[in-house]
């Protein structure tokens, strides 16, 4: 039996068969340490390099940050608004 190969990156028809979800960048932080970033989705990826397993294989502390949602805008109210279209609450002293 023949172990299936990874799929190319620079063939689109071939990373969509194996269905990449994730691809990685290593980049290296300020005081020269690896780690991996990419996206998944809209989510951010980051991958530090964890603490040696069991039997002494390396592994990733994996952390994925998603974005927070964001807020509609408000609308003007419209012409002749109800009662709570009155204007912003004044606070003052009585």
């Amino acid at each position: 039996m023949t172990a299936a190969r990874p799929a190319r990156l620079d063939d689109p028809a071939r990373v969509a068969e194996a269905g990449l979800s994730l691809l990685t960048t290593e980049r290296a932080g300020a005081k020269g340490d690896a780690h991996l970033t990419g996206r998944l989705g809209e989510a951010s990826v980051v991958a530090l390099r964890g603490e040696p397993d069991e039997r002494g294989a390396g592994t990733r502390d994996v952390f994925v940050a998603t974005p927070e949602p964001r807020c509609e805008p408000r609308r003007a109210p419209a012409a002749g608004g109800g009662p709570h279209d009155a204007g912003p609450a004044r606070l003052g002293r009585g």
